[in-house]
């Protein structure tokens, strides 16, 4: 492992912020060297120390830069560099190409840091003229990190560190603007190329995690279930993490060997065949979890060579990295496969599990806390369900997660309890036997002191707090991170180095929300309302997407990193500015990350987060669309069922989706045609387009505030129905007579709905017709809108 070169090559182009941000350099290298060469030179050298600086004049990084670099063009340049934006990494830009032509297209995103407490809009893409510079911000915040991370003295968490700093403020800097096309940002760029820095050959070997949706909704029984689903969703992020980690450390590379930002897969850069290693560690977490999480795996054949993962254009097309990413996926294999070779038991959710795993509530710290003391002595919980129990029980306010990776011979424990001066924190604790890893959750309690901030972490009280943890843990530690929950930018405590010097710094970004009722109980999902939504979202085509880019690895480094944040970091930030001054919205994130999103909770509540997402979603990666599902029902149905629906409607949305964008289907939603040239003609559409769906919710909402009839509503869902089943003179006739004879309520209706619902005679017939049996949605959200109680 070469971590210090690793971190030469992570921050070679450093310098270029540095340099837009208008500083000038005063490192003296030779002619082969930029201006901006210098700069970093000045920077390695006040930050990291002299060693490192003789690093960079060496110069080795130079190929893994080539390797990773925006491919180059024979035009003109775009202008200054500190004057060009970042240009969306999945526009389908030519090499040769003047990209002037592209300055009136929404596709530019703003180059600042990232900060959690911005707006999601700061980060949307928009026209070149209108994508504002901040160079000036990055630069002060890329200083003000780095002196705080000079406390750091181990290079591996030293290299891990950087790699958040660098995701804070280089994710929206555009690595080359000379000849060049702006679309590779300066982290996608270097984060790649500085697992190749250290090989001359190198091979792909990706981990896929299996039915991650599946492992997700298997909570069965009903108690605790909201908790436990929540619970599960985020150990699955955490046991990614952990495995990452477990990994590297197995194999002797660094974390950052690791190029995927994809939830439930890893694609890591090695030199050797070591998949059969791989493959040990995953065996056993699979057994260890019962089967509930499998594991599929491959590496590349051949290897590549570093030198010729080149820039592909028109002239020099040399796409090998592309074919054997590709390949890769092509030729995975599942691990290991379940047996049942002990005895078996059941434990208190009805799950069965070998009686191995099976652990007494009696013994763990803090179960009543966990489960409001519903459980009893002898109640039986499968290690997996106690874990999910404590993650989710700890996601509610959470601060800090704490991953303590642990010596041989040493392990962690599953609990809860409370911490601090005044016992203002509590602290959940899980333990992966096979991995040998835990994870202490550091949560907040409301305690409803006047004054005090929601989302304090600041100050010698959260010092003092994790320097109690460190100092429990470090006798049995082999290597603990510490990362701070959505807060990208005061994320380091250089204090703890002193107590424990193999301690790395980052951030973590999830939704720490969840509705509780007045005893402060975590409201379960049959609670939420007496009708439940659960929505889902996936981006379309996105497969299509990264195939393209896999020709330009560091373009693809690009689009992955801004979809993580987009999926993780926007969503998470929209639902807490979504829910910032409501009281106990009935509504949870189950999970978000890759392309997925999954919300559940009272279905309006859903169906309007859903709607507002997937509209930012496409604002921030224009070039993928979402489509959506959503499965409306009644409390007690089992939510496994309820997921498998929901993707169903997704899929419905998918098929239906044409080139104007991303749909949303859902059971509430009727059939219809999208000609109007012989609607009756088997109607063969479900699905709505995202404005289709927002209008008419809006328009069942603004319904529901007035006292018209219900019964004109109902017969015009009955006319509706005629027009599906063939009648449709009967219908026009029956719709016609129906408006003669309430005038006054259709003027009002026609009002709510902005002239949605059109006069007959006197409008186009088939436009009426296709109108009409569209409608019926609208009376359907209107119906369970009256029927739906918190």
């Amino acid at each position: 492992m070469n971590e210090k070169l690793m971190l030469v090559t992570l921050l070679h182009d450093v310098g270029k912020i540095l340099l837009r941000a208008g500083e000038e350099p005063s490192c003296e290298l030779g002619q082969e060297f930029y201006k901006h060469d210098r700069l970093t030179c000045d920077f390695i050298m006040e930050y990291l120390g002299r060693e490192y600086v003789e690093l960079f004049k060496e110069g080795q990084w130079k190929i893994a830069d080539y390797a990773s670099a925006s491919e180059r063009m024979e035009a003109r340049t775009l202008g200054k560099p500190e004057s060009v934006p970042l240009l969306d990494p999945a526009l389908d830009v030519q090499p040769h190409e003047d990209l002037s032509k592209w300055d009136e297209e929404s596709r530019w995103y703003p180059v600042t840091y990232v900060n959690f407490n911005a707006t999601p809009h700061t980060y949307t893409a928009r026209k070149r003229a209108k994508a504002q510079l901040n160079y000036e911000g990055i630069h002060e915040t890329l200083r003000t990190l780095a002196e705080q991370a000079k406390s750091i003295v181990d290079p591996e968490a030293l290299l891990e560190t950087y790699d958040f700093i660098y995701r804070t403020v280089a994710l929206f800097v555009p690595a080359a603007v000379y000849r060049a096309i702006p679309n590779t940002s300066l982290y996608g760029h270097s984060r790649l190329a500085a697992p190749l820095c250290v090989y001359d050959q190198v091979r792909l070997l990706v981990v896929d995690i299996k039915g991650i949706q599946k492992f997700i909704t298997s909570a069965r029984g009903e108690a605790e279930s909201s908790k436990r689903l929540r619970g599960r969703s985020f150990f699955l992020q955490l046991l990614q993490r952990a495995l990452s980690d477990k990994i590297a450390d197995v194999l002797g590379i660094s974390v950052l060997h690791n190029i995927s930002f994809e939830p439930g897969k890893l694609i890591l850069i090695v030199h050797d065949d070591l998949k059969s290693k791989v493959d040990e560690v995953l065996a056993k977490v699979e057994e260890w979890s019962n089967f509930e999480i499998q594991f599929a795996s491959s590496i590349s054949r051949e290897k590549l060579n570093v030198r010729d993962i080149k820039i592909y254009d028109e002239k020099s097309r040399d796409d090998q990295f592309q074919k054997a990413l590709q390949n890769v996926f092509k030729s995975l294999e599942i691990v290991g496969r379940p047996t049942v070779v002990e005895e078996v038991g059941v434990d208190y959710f009805g799950d069965i599990y070998p009686a191995s795993r099976l652990v007494k509530t009696k013994g763990v710290d803090g179960i009543d806390s966990l489960t409001a003391g519903e459980m009893k002595e002898e109640d039986k919980i499968s290690e997996i369900n106690l874990i999910s129990l404590i993650v989710g029980h700890s996601t509610r306010n959470l601060k800090f997660v704490v991953e303590v990776m642990y010596k041989d011979g040493t392990k962690g424990e599953n609990g809860y309890r409370r911490i601090g001066v005044s016992n203002e924190y509590r602290v959940g604790e899980i333990y992966i036997e096979p991995l040998n890893v835990g994870f202490l959750l550091v949560q907040q309690v409301e305690d409803g002191r006047k004054g005090r901030d929601e989302y304090e972490t600041k100050g010698r009280e959260i010092t003092a707090l994790l320097q109690s943890l460190i100092q429990i843990k470090k006798e049995s530690a082999k290597r603990i991170r510490i990362f701070k929950v959505n807060d990208t930018m005061n994320f380091i405590y250089p204090e703890l180095t002193k107590l424990f010097d193999k301690i790395s710094f980052g951030y973590i970004t999830l939704s720490n929300y969840h509705p509780v009722d007045k005893q402060g109980k975590f409201i379960s999902l049959d609670d939420m309302a007496n009708y439940i939504a659960l929505g889902i979202t996936d981006g379309d085509k996105v497969g299509e997407v990264v195939t393209r880019l896999s020709a330009f690895p560091g373009r693809l480094m690009t689009f992955s990193s801004l979809m993580d944040f987009t999926f993780a970091h926007i969503v998470t930030s929209k639902v807490n500015e979504e829910l910032k001054g409501k009281d106990n919205v009935p509504i949870v994130v189950l999970y978000s990350g890759g392309d997925d999103l999954a919300v559940y909770g009272k279905w309006d509540d859903v169906f309007d987060l859903l709607v507002d997402l997937s509209d930012l979603i496409v604002r921030i990666l224009p070039s993928i669309s979402v489509s959506g599902g959503l499965l409306v029902f009644k409390k007690k149905f089992p939510i496994a069922f309820a997921y498998s629906f929901a993707k169903e409607q997704e899929d419905v949305a998918k098929k239906e989706r044409n080139e104007t964008g991303g749909r949303i289907s859902s059971n509430i939603f009727e059939k219809y045609t999208e000609t109007q040239v012989n609607p009756c003609k088997k109607p063969n559409m479900t699905s709505l387009t995202w404005d289709e769906a927002r209008r008419f919710l809006m328009y069942a909402e603004e319904l529901s505030k007035t006292d018209l009839p219900n019964a004109y509503l109902y017969k015009l869902h009955h006319i509706g129905q005629m027009i599906e089943e063939c009648e449709i003179p009967g219908a026009l006739v029956s719709y016609a007579y129906l408006n003669a004879r309430n005038e006054q309520v259709f003027n009002r209706i026609e009002k709510v709905t902005e002239g949605y619902l059109l006069k007959y005679p006197g409008e186009r017939e088939q436009e009426v017709v296709a109108r009409l049996l569209k409608f019926r949605d609208v009376i359907n959200m209107y119906s369970l809108l009256a029927r739906t109680q918190s």
